[in-house]
């Protein structure tokens, strides 16, 4: 019996598109009952001006979006997916806290660093969202928050494109 043979057949390119589009179909319909409830929550304690729908568009778009990201960052850890899954952890943390840190820089620059890190694409947006919520206003994806004038429409956009590409 010779133990040269491997356990797995050459794996084509057309077989690893479907293998990760069947992870990011897997992951995404798991958390997707939780985005939704979340957003549904958080509507209703935090985000009362919102629209729900716009809330829940959100939440489902950017949770795609980390997705998309957290398969990405995996990739070179291929054979080793709990070091992987450690480490798009804590970039994604990382992303977030320059995502926080960033808030007040003008919607330019929030969409060429939210191309570089996904991550921060939901803080700016919930920052954006927060800016309408501490005036009593609701939200309006086309103008810019009161607070720090960042537009919604522009991140959106930046999240749609991430998932296309």
């Amino acid at each position: 019996m010779s133990c040269t043979s491997s356990r797995f057949p050459d794996l084509t390119s057309q077989d690893l598109d479907f293998q990760s589009s069947s992870w990011h179909i897997s992951i995404s319909l798991t958390h997707l009952p939780a985005w939704i409830i979340v957003s549904i929550i958080w509507h209703f304690r935090l985000f009362i001006e919102t629209n729900i729908a716009l809330f829940i568009f959100l939440h489902i778009l950017f949770g795609l979006s980390l997705a998309s990201y957290a398969i990405a960052v995996a990739v070179p850890f291929g054979n080793s997916p709990h070091l992987a899954a450690v480490v798009s952890t804590f970039l994604s943390m990382v992303f977030a806290i320059v995502g926080l840190v960033l808030k007040s820089a003008s919607t330019a620059v929030l969409v060429v660093i939210s191309i570089i890190c996904p991550p921060s694409l939901y803080m700016f947006s919930l920052t954006a969202l927060t800016g309408y919520e501490n005036h009593g206003l609701a939200t309006d994806i086309l103008k810019g928050d009161p607070d720090n004038g960042v537009a919604l429409l522009a991140l959106f956009i930046v999240a749609i494109v991430s998932q296309c590409g």
